[in-house]
């Protein structure tokens, strides 16, 4: 460690302390080499623009995904599953009879729910890269446009999967109609945009646990406050 060599250096267990007095005397003779004031200082590198930095920042990024899969890939086969689940638990919903509105809906309710909970262990997970990005930013190695850039650039494609993933098993096991699919798909997708950007809000904290129980304060608040289980009034 340098720094450990230099404290080593000048401050000597009492055995050694002549050691400093003869660092001390050999400064004393030294003379600076002359610099003549014409000569110009070299060029400083030229910074990467935007656009650089947003490829680096997104080949980075899928790096990432490849060697931590839990941040994406573990939940998108847990929304499958859970989907499933309810899926079958609701199954005598399908036929499209009076006695069945309420449980249909609740299945609908369940699908918009359940998954925008499991963003919340990718708060810890955007707490480390938080820290991380803001420290390139300091010393001027990125620009937060260009990780804003790069960030959506991995996030929208994975929302879009995930809405996939809460859609298609929902339609195929409710029997839900086919001709809003493509509305319901949108709005799932969003949905779970909406709920992973407020985990990267949460994740901002200098305690990501404690983001992550305000995660779950504030998606239990909206899941109480919907107008499915009270009134909003």
């Amino acid at each position: 460690n340098p720094a450990e060599a230099v404290l080593d250096t000048v401050s000597p267990p009492k055995d050694r302390e002549g050691e400093v007095d003869e660092i001390l005397e050999a400064w004393t003779g030294y003379t600076a080499p002359a610099v003549a004031h014409t000569d110009k200082l070299a060029e400083p590198a030229a910074k990467a623009g935007v656009a650089a930095q947003t490829l680096a920042l997104f080949k980075r990024n899928v790096r990432l995904l490849i060697r931590d899969p839990i941040l994406y890939s573990a939940r998108i086969i847990m929304l499958v599953f859970f989907i499933c689940f309810f899926g079958v638990i609701y199954v005598n919903t399908r036929p499209y009879v009076q006695s069945q509105v309420l449980p249909r809906f609740f299945f609908s309710f369940w699908t918009v729910n359940m998954p925008a909970s499991f963003a919340a262990i990718a708060v810890f997970a955007f707490n480390i890269e938080y820290l991380s990005m803001r420290q390139e930013v300091r010393n001027g190695t990125i620009s937060p446009i260009s990780y804003l850039i790069a960030n959506a650039m991995i996030q929208l494609p994975i929302m879009l999967l995930e809405g996939l993933c809460i859609s298609i098993p929902a339609f195929a096991i409710g029997n839900w109609p086919w001709d809003g699919f493509v509305q319901t798909f949108l709005l799932m997708s969003a949905n779970m945009w909406v709920w992973e950007c407020m985990a990267q809000f949460f994740s901002v904290m200098g305690n990501p646990i404690l983001g992550m129980l305000l995660y779950f304060q504030n998606w239990f608040v909206a899941t109480l406050f919907c107008g499915f289980v009270f009134r909003p009034s």
